[in-house]
C-alpha cells in the first residue's frame, strides 16, 4: 500500500493507493489549519493537526502503508516528514524533487524550477496514455498547459493565472471593481450560455471564465493542428468549470497528481528491487 500526500497552494491532499488504484482520499483546505498568521505558528499547528489527521485517515480505514512520496509546493515542517518515516517498517519514503527517478525523459532545462506537481501531471497523463502526444490543462490556483510527446518525453509548459487569481487581480489593481465570488453565479452564468455582461457582477464573471475557455481552446486547437495521435486531458481544483465547455476536446481526470506520484514511488520502487 502506497501513501501519497500532495501538498498543493490551497489543499492537502492524502491517497492509499493499492497498486493502480485508489482506496481511500481525503483532504484539507490550509485555510482550516492553519491557526496563526505567524509562519512559526502556522507550521508547527500544521504539523500537529496533520499527524492527527493522518493518524486518523489511517485508523478509519483500517489500513496501513508501506511506502509514502510527498509531493509539496510549499514548505512543510520537517518533523511532519521524519513522523512519517516512523510509520513506514520496510518499505521507502521518497520527498519529489528534482534528483528524483521518474518513468519519463524530463526535457525542462532547469529541472530545480520545475514544479513538483507539474512534473507528476506530466508522469500520471503518460501513465494513462502512454504512446500518444498528450496536453495536460491543470487548472488550479495556476493554469498550466503541459505537453508531453508519444516518445515519453515531457517537453515542457506554461503557466498562467488561475480564475480566483484573475478574480483578485481586478480587485487589487482597480481602485473600484469589486472581488467577486465564483459560486454560483458563475455556473449558472455559463450553464445560460451569456456571452456579454450586464452589469458589473456579470462583466467580471464573464470576462474572467470564458477568457479562461478561449484561452484553453486556443490551446487545444494549436496543440491538435501540430500534432497527430493525441489527446487533451483536464484536471485541478477548478476543472469543473470548464469542463462542460471543452467536453468534446478533452477527457476530465481528478487526480492525475496523485496518479503521477504513485507511478513515481512504484518506479523508484522497481529500481531498488533491481539493484
Amino acid at each position: 500500500m502506497n501513501l501519497i500526500i500532495d501538498f498543493g497552494n490551497t489543499f492537502a491532499k492524502f491517497y492509499l493507493f493499492e497498486n493502480e488504484e485508489i482506496k481511500a482520499f481525503f483532504k484539507l483546505a490550509y485555510s482550516d489549519i492553519f491557526f496563526s498568521e505567524m509562519l512559526s505558528e502556522s507550521k508547527l499547528n500544521y504539523t500537529k493537526i496533520n499527524k492527527k489527521q493522518l493518524d486518523f485517515f489511517l485508523e478509519a480505514n483500517k489500513i496501513n502503508f508501506n511506502n509514502a512520496i510527498i509531493s509539496s509546493v510549499i514548505d512543510f515542517p520537517v518533523d511532519f516528514a521524519s513522523f512519517l518515516k516512523e510509520k513506514i517498517q520496510n518499505g521507502i519514503f521518497l520527498e519529489l524533487n528534482s534528483e528524483t527517478l521518474v518513468p519519463i525523459i524530463n526535457m525542462y532545462q532547469n529541472k530545480a524550477q520545475l514544479g513538483k506537481d507539474r512534473l507528476a501531471v506530466a508522469v500520471g497523463a503518460n501513465q494513462l496514455y502512454n504512446g500518444k502526444n498528450i496536453l495536460v490543462i491543470d487548472a488550479g490556483s495556476a493554469i498550466t498547459y503541459e505537453f508531453i510527446s508519444d516518445k515519453n518525453q515531457y517537453l515542457g509548459g506554461n503557466i498562467s493565472p488561475g480564475m480566483q487569481m484573475r478574480f483578485k487581480a481586478l480587485n487589487t489593481f482597480t481602485n473600484k471593481l469589486p472581488l467577486i465570488t465564483i459560486l454560483p453565479e458563475s455556473e449558472r452564468l455559463l450553464s445560460e450560455k451569456n456571452e456579454i455582461g450586464k452589469n458589473t457582477h456579470s462583466a467580471i464573471n464573464l470576462g474572467v471564465i470564458k477568457g479562461i475557455v478561449l484561452e484553453m481552446r486556443g490551446y487545444i486547437a494549436q496543440f491538435e493542428a501540430q500534432n497527430s495521435n493525441t489527446v487533451v486531458l483536464l484536471t485541478g481544483g477548478d476543472s469543473f468549470f470548464f469542463e462542460k465547455e471543452l467536453k468534446n476536446s478533452i477527457f476530465a481526470h481528478e487526480n492525475l497528481v496523485a496518479i503521477g506520484l504513485n507511478s513515481i514511488l512504484n518506479y523508484n520502487l522497481q529500481a531498488l528491487e533491481t539493484q
